[in-house]
């Protein structure tokens, strides 16, 4: 099993899914319609959880994540990277999702 970040491409909507390698379909919560699992990723904006307070941010940093809550500063190298998108929109929708807990 692996646990990735998708989104469907009908409705917008974003979810973990923990699904056998060999399956590539899902159905949508929201919509109902099926959803390829692919995961989330290739964009400029990264969503990145902060290893001090364990916030979720999103960043467009490629060598340092500087928090913006504790202040802490961490080499993005030692990050786990979450989601990687290409808009502002996409990447708040993640965070906010991440930070109150519903995946």
């Amino acid at each position: 099993m692996v646990e990735i970040m998708v989104k469907c491409e009908n409705c917008g909507f974003i979810k973990w899914v923990k699904a056998p390698r060999y399956q590539s379909y899902t159905s949508c919560p929201v919509c109902g319609r099926n959803m390829k699992l692919k995961a989330v990723r290739g964009g400029k904006i990264k969503v990145v959880q902060c290893p001090s307070c364990n916030t979720f941010q999103a960043t467009k940093s490629k060598n340092r994540f500087k928090c913006r809550i504790c202040g802490r500063s961490t080499e993005m190298s030692k990050l786990k990277v979450y989601a990687s998108v290409d808009n502002a929109r996409d990447a708040s929708i993640i965070v906010r999702k991440l930070n109150s807990g519903k995946t």
